[in-house]
């Protein structure tokens, strides 16, 4: 009799046990699908925080090698390298990471271009008046073409917009072949672009467009003017330049940029 009892309960468990593991595999509620992803989700997130506390630690143990001043002053010079490499790409996308470059020269109005071209629209832009020239060390004359650029480029780093602008004039003035020249023609419109003088920075663009047309800078000079023109409160000018942009190089990130600017982002 006990031996029946067994073999029936033997055989409702087994029947009990197939029927979940068909559940199992077949009926399994969304819910509980739903938490299984997201419990492998919180797992690598901890996985991830594990890793940046390991980064911390390190962080902690270099500076701690290096001495607290020592180690500081290496961490604030990597800093300010991020952030000036940040601030270089940002206002080459013509993204406003908010803190307006230094005051310059009040720009001048600019005529509508109708259905002009982007070269027309840049030469009905009326540079505004003549300003004193800027106080900057003057390069030697036996100072090679790069060593002139770098120490540009430090000067526009270093948000002295004004001496890195008067650098890049007179290379381009000095070396118009040089490889480097299309760049300081980019980058003297950026310090202009920088110093809120949008009008010089439209024209500096125009220049890189008309005289390198197949740099690499030519995009970033057509959203920078595109740009610039709608700071000078020319919207449809800019729309124009934006436009020719994203028409002549579509598949590059200052043709992103201009569509999201066309859009008002």
């Amino acid at each position: 009799m006990n031996a029946k009892r067994s073999t029936a309960r033997a055989a409702v468990i087994l029947t009990a046990l197939g029927l979940f593991g068909c559940a199992s595999h077949q009926d399994i509620p969304p819910e509980m699908s739903q938490q299984a992803n997201l419990q492998a989700d919180v797992d690598a997130l901890k996985q991830q925080v594990r890793g940046l506390k390991g980064e911390v630690e390190d962080i902690k143990y270099q500076v701690s090698a290096m001495g607290e001043e020592g180690g500081l002053r290496e961490m604030a010079g990597r800093v300010q390298k991020l952030e000036s490499n940040v601030n270089a790409m940002a206002s080459q996308l013509a993204v406003d990471l908010g803190g307006a470059g230094a005051q310059g020269a009040q720009p001048a109005a600019v005529a509508g271009p109708g259905d002009a071209d982007v070269s027309a629209a840049a030469a009905q832009i009326a540079p505004p008046a003549a300003q004193p020239a800027p106080s900057v060390s003057p390069a030697r004359a036996d100072e090679p073409a790069e060593g002139l650029y770098a120490k540009a480029m430090k000067a526009f780093e270093s948000r002295n917009y004004a001496q890195a602008q008067s650098l890049w004039a007179e290379f381009v003035k000095d070396y118009p072949k040089h490889p480097l020249a299309a760049n300081s023609l980019f980058w003297e419109g950026e310090a202009y672009y920088q110093m809120n003088d949008f009008a010089r920075a439209a024209l500096a663009y125009q220049e890189v467009i008309t005289k390198f047309p197949k740099n690499i800078k030519v995009p970033a000079a057509y959203l920078k003017q595109g740009s610039s023109f709608i700071k000078l409160g020319n919207k449809k000018a800019g729309e124009l330049v934006l436009q020719d942009l994203i028409k002549k190089f579509p598949d590059t990130a200052e043709a992103k940029r201009a569509k999201a600017l066309l859009a008002g982002k």
